[in-house]
């Protein structure tokens, strides 16, 4: 993603997202987007996001603990 332009990358990722809701990795992808941007809570979300439809998915369970500290 391009930090330059991040509302690009966030509208993509939420587009992606309406075409495949259960995308692991478009959900990674708009969590870092949000994470680099420090919003904090849409990161969080996003990562819950990921661990809601793979409870086992490391990725999601380590940037998820990540925001946790």
């Amino acid at each position: 993603f391009n930090l330059n332009r991040p509302s690009l990358a966030i509208r993509a990722y939420r587009k992606g997202i309406k075409a495949d809701p259960r995308s692991i990795e478009t959900w990674e992808n708009l969590g870092a987007v949000y994470q680099a941007l420090e919003r904090t809570k849409e990161a969080k979300k996003a990562y819950e996001t990921i661990l809601e439809i793979d409870p086992d998915n490391s990725a999601g369970l380590r940037f998820f603990r990540r925001l946790q500290d």
